[in-house]
Formats: structure tokens, C-alpha cells, sequence
């Protein structure tokens, strides 16, 4: 294995990611690539032993793209369907090419629900602005396919982030549910798992005394968004920007469907206007009551912190 590793003093000093040493990074070489990406080799064997659906690659950038170009023609002839993710945590568009990846982990969609609902950092128009350049980098397949999150093993709990506070944790739970990608629930969100980053944030996941109340929310939106084709493969409209009210909108449309996520990121109760088609609206989340469109105008009363997933009743 000598050949797989940068030694600047045989045996004791290689270079390892970012100077760990129980992290040595590889040299790319031919013995290194059959180990990984041979027939019978790491990538393959895992997808043919377990049947498991595809691979999240850590540390993405410090390896080739050539190398992450063979990785997929070797993955897709073990399994043509299987689903690849790659960690980015800056501009990703590099990979979105359709000759690596499929999606990477969207942390930009992550800091911007970070700044806008959990910590109040970001201006609404700022929070549109970070979502926008994030989808002119994004080619409209790799959007839907994009991880979103909130955090990751490698981040804070969102929760802790919203200091602790349900209100704006759901905010963003709904948020990532609905706007356009793949939601990735990091483990023990659902029940409440709190913690700063790093170690604190990885404990064991809560059995026993988990929040029921948060897993309830979880499987209702998660519910509504496997019956929803507009959730699912919809394009995304962005409908309001509200700075006086800290309000935020957006249309999700597919065929003749329509689900409209609205927004209440203030302390203050807030109505909110939006333009929609006549008839009666109903809350896939069940905070508001049925509400009719008078004119092509829904107005939806939200207390603070608030959200609604409408669709037609």
C-alpha cells in the first residue's frame, strides 16, 4: 500500500486531511483505483452484497473529478439506478454535469434557513437572494435531486441553532419539505436531538424519550409530500417577499397541481397575501382552517413563526 499514501518520512509521516494523521489521504494510482472501483472491488461489493441504493462520498474535493468520473461508470454498471452524493459545502456546480454526481449535500440551502429562520441574521430579500443564486447555479434536474438540509454530524442541531425554540425549528423542517430538492433528515431531528457542534451534536439517537409531538410533524408533512406531485417534482415560483412582515411565499406547480408554502418569520402574528386560483384552501400541516380565495386573492392569517403547505381542498 505504500504507493497509496504521500510519505514525507517512511513509515511515521504521510499526509493526512487537513494534518489528522488517522485520516491519510490517497494518491491516486492504478493498485488504489482497482481496490475501490474494480469489479469485485469496495464500491461494487457493497452495492451487490446489501442491495443499499447508492453512495455519499465524504471530503468530495480532495480527490480528481477524473477519479469521481470512473467511481460512476463503475457504480452504474453494478447498479444503472443507484443514487450518488457527493460533500460540497460551497458552489457545487462543477458536478453537475451528469458525468460524477447526482446531487451534492445543499449546505447553502442550509445556512440560508439558518440565517433566516433559526438565527434572524438574513433580510427576507437577502434569504431570496441566497435561494436564487443557489438555483441559477443549479441545472433544473440537479434541483430536484439536491440533498437539502438543515444540519448534518458535521453542523450543530438545527434546533439548538433556533435556540430551541419548536416554532422556528418547524419553519424550517417545513421549509426543506416542500421547497424544490430531496430532503435529508440528519438522525434524531425528528425526535428533538439537540447539540453544538461536533461531538454534542452526534450523540446517540433518543429511544425512550424522544419528542412524539416532533415525530408526529415529521410523518404529516412526509405523508403530504409522497402524495404530492407538485412536492415532488414540481418547479419552484417565488410569490412574495415581504420585508415589513418578514413574510415569504412560493408556488411549487406540476401538471395542473399546485402546493404554496407561506411564511411567518416574525414574532408577530401576520396575514398574508398571495395570488392564487379561486376556490378553497386547505393546510396540509393542519395549523389553520379550509380558507377561500376571494378575487384570486388568498388571504391566510398566520400566528408567529408560523407556516402553511396549501392545496386544493
Amino acid at each position: 500500500y505504500y504507493r497509496w499514501f504521500e510519505f514525507s518520512q517512511w513509515p511515521q509521516k504521510y499526509t493526512g486531511w487537513i494534518g489528522v494523521q488517522s485520516m491519510p489521504e490517497f494518491v491516486e494510482c492504478p493498485e488504489h483505483e482497482e481496490y475501490f472501483l474494480g469489479p469485485e472491488g469496495v464500491s461494487n461489493y457493497w452495492l451487490k452484497r446489501t442491495g443499499m441504493d447508492g453512495w455519499r462520498t465524504d471530503v468530495t474535493p480532495w480527490m480528481s473529478e477524473e477519479f469521481w468520473r470512473r467511481f460512476r461508470r463503475s457504480v452504474r454498471a453494478a447498479n444503472p439506478e443507484a443514487y450518488l452524493i457527493a460533500e460540497e459545502w460551497t458552489d457545487a456546480s462543477h458536478y453537475f454535469v451528469g458525468d460524477t454526481f447526482d446531487a451534492t449535500m445543499n449546505y447553502r440551502f442550509a445556512w440560508a434557513l439558518r440565517g433566516f429562520f433559526a438565527l434572524d441574521v438574513l433580510t427576507v430579500a437577502e434569504f431570496e437572494d441566497r435561494l436564487a443564486n443557489w438555483l441559477r447555479d443549479t441545472p433544473a434536474p440537479f434541483q430536484l435531486s439536491q440533498t437539502n438540509l438543515i444540519d448534518s454530524h458535521d453542523t450543530a442541531r438545527a434546533l439548538t441553532m433556533c435556540g430551541g425554540d419548536k416554532r422556528r425549528f418547524k419553519q424550517m423542517i417545513a421549509f426543506m419539505m416542500a421547497y424544490v430538492g430531496a430532503p435529508m433528515i440528519c438522525y434524531g431531528d425528528e425526535v428533538g436531538l439537540e447539540g453544538d457542534f461536533a461531538e454534542s451534536a452526534r450523540q446517540s439517537f433518543r429511544w425512550e424519550d424522544g419528542d412524539t409531538e416532533l415525530q408526529d410533524y415529521y410523518r404529516r408533512i412526509l405523508r403530504f409530500r409522497k402524495d404530492s406531485a407538485p412536492m415532488r417534482y414540481g418547479g419552484v415560483e417565488t410569490l412574495l417577499v415581504d420585508e415589513r412582515q418578514r413574510g415569504y411565499a412560493f408556488a411549487r406547480h406540476f401538471g395542473d397541481e399546485v402546493v404554496y408554502g407561506v411564511f411567518n418569520a416574525s414574532d408577530s402574528p401576520a396575514v398574508v397575501e398571495i395570488t392564487v386560483e379561486s376556490g378553497v384552501w386547505s393546510d396540509a400541516l393542519g395549523l389553520i382552517e379550509d380558507v377561500t380565495a376571494q378575487a384570486g386573492r388568498l388571504k391566510i392569517a398566520l400566528d408567529a413563526r408560523g407556516a402553511a403547505l396549501l392545496f386544493k381542498a
